[in-house]
């Protein structure tokens, strides 16, 4: 959690001040058409990119949580590193169901994968066959709460990224 606070903290100072020279939004960003032309790189760098600071606290603060919990789940390096994998991905299949021009940048693609894998050990765990529908497929149900409540916003809100990112998760938590 720690290392996962300190990379976004230092990137955001980076790119506000352009550190090294370098436009790090113009040179990182999940651009679609760039991603499908070849730079895939831009699906693990917007990760660590942010609008501003209200941006930056959301992810910091949703990631430190939702990291936690997967950590206390799978392990910290199984999960962070499922973390990861699950926001590439996410970003990759936003790239794809997206207009070429299509920009975005956040670690909110792999906060969702995290809480895409607390919501896929929550079903998992502890199923019986005595277990109603209800209560078998209630986490489901929380982790769409969570993610309405946290995932939906403003007209800059990718949706789509957030959808795809707890989408990988899902996928990440049942490989594991």
């Amino acid at each position: 959690v720690a290392a996962y606070g300190l990379c976004m903290v230092t990137i955001a100072a980076w790119d506000y001040s352009a550190a090294f020279g370098i436009d790090w939004q113009s040179v990182g960003a999940m651009e679609a058409g760039k991603v499908l032309a070849g730079q895939a790189w831009r699906c693990l760098t917007a990760l660590t990119l942010h609008v501003d600071l209200g941006h930056l606290m959301s992810n910091l603060v949703f990631g430190t949580l939702f990291g936690l919990i997967a950590g206390r789940i799978y392990g910290g390096g199984a999960a962070w590193l499922a973390i990861v994998l699950g926001g590439g991905p996410g970003n990759l299949a936003n790239a794809c169901l997206r207009e070429p021009t299509h920009w975005s940048i956040g670690s909110s693609t792999a906060v969702f994968s995290a809480l895409g894998l607390i919501v896929y050990d929550a079903i998992h765990s502890g199923w019986s066959e005595r277990e109603t529908i209800i209560r078998r497929w209630s986490p489901l149900v929380g982790g769409l709460v969570l993610f309405a409540f946290t995932g939906l916003g403003s007209e800059r809100t990718d949706v789509v990224a957030h959808a795809t990112g707890l989408g990988a998760g899902l996928m990440l938590g049942w490989i594991m």
